[in-house]
């Protein structure tokens, strides 16, 4: 009889000791909410819902084209912001930072969805999150190099008596054929919405460099012309010589100036992927 009294009062005790947890933390007044450990309980396994392979490729598209558009956006009111900084136009600057805090922060909750997506997802509902994500994360290093490459250009030009119109050229020729060989590797990913107006604003500044090369070359003619026909006095054809030298000056000044302006909008796209 005493040992039932004694098991009965256990049970009494750890009763009364569940209850007063629960009581203690359904009170809005309470601190602390004490820890209380049933002997034999096991804690519930948090269940997770499994996705269908359909509903893993919607959401994983849903999220992707919120994570593209948002990124789009951040990136025009980004550029909106500083072209209306530099003209001085303080309430339109301060608008469009606004947009630019609301759209990464847009950013960033897809980029949230599509972690916790990849956690939900099975081992073998992954291969449909990563289809084409390396080819594709190869593509946007490639990218940063041709930028840092442009960047390095970028400086050159600023001192155009550090090099000659012959070590251009041929630094140019390079790049170009470094240009062919990754434009048709990644040729289905030159239109990607993600990174199309970084790839645009790269691929037009090494274009006018690559241009540029050709219009000094022909500079350098004219100016081999000019000296040549200057023996012989003025004429027709020392006229004609000295006005393609300032065409060429004219133009390949032109190029560069574009070509600078191309590659800091490219780094400015760059920072916000």
């Amino acid at each position: 009889m005493a040992r039932l009294l004694l098991r009965q009062g256990r049970v009494v005790v750890r009763v009364a000791a569940v209850v007063a947890a629960i009581g203690l933390s359904a009170s809005p007044g309470a601190a602390v909410e004490p820890k209380v450990t049933i002997p034999g309980a096991v804690p519930p396994t948090p269940q997770v819902e499994r996705l269908s392979d359909e509903q893993v490729r919607t959401e994983f598209r849903r999220l992707s084209t919120m994570k593209i558009e948002c990124g789009t956006q951040a990136r025009r009111a980004l550029a909106a912001q500083q072209t209306a900084s530099a003209a001085g136009r303080a309430s339109e600057a301060e608008a469009q930072g606004q947009l630019l805090w609301t759209r990464m922060t847009c950013l960033e909750e897809a980029n949230q969805g599509l972690v916790r997506l990849r956690n939900q997802a099975t081992r073998d509902q992954l291969p449909l999150l990563s289809l084409g994500d390396g080819l594709r994360q190869e593509y946007r290093r490639g990218l940063q190099s041709h930028l840092t490459t442009l960047q390095q250009v970028s400086k050159q030009l600023a001192d155009p008596s550090a090099f000659t119109a012959a070590t251009f050229a041929t630094q140019m020729d390079t790049l170009r054929r470094q240009w062919g060989t990754f434009r048709n590797r990644y040729i289905r990913l030159l239109n990607d919405p993600e990174t199309q107006g970084l790839a645009a604003s790269l691929f037009q500044a090494g274009d006018l460099l690559i241009g540029s090369a050709q219009v000094w070359g022909r500079q350098v003619k004219a100016e081999a012309e000019i000296a040549e026909l200057s023996r012989n006095g003025s004429g027709p054809q020392l006229e004609r010589a000295q006005a393609a030298r300032e065409a060429a000056v004219t133009e390949r000044a032109r190029q560069w100036e574009l070509a600078q302006r191309l590659i800091l909008q490219a780094t400015t796209l760059a920072a916000t992927h």
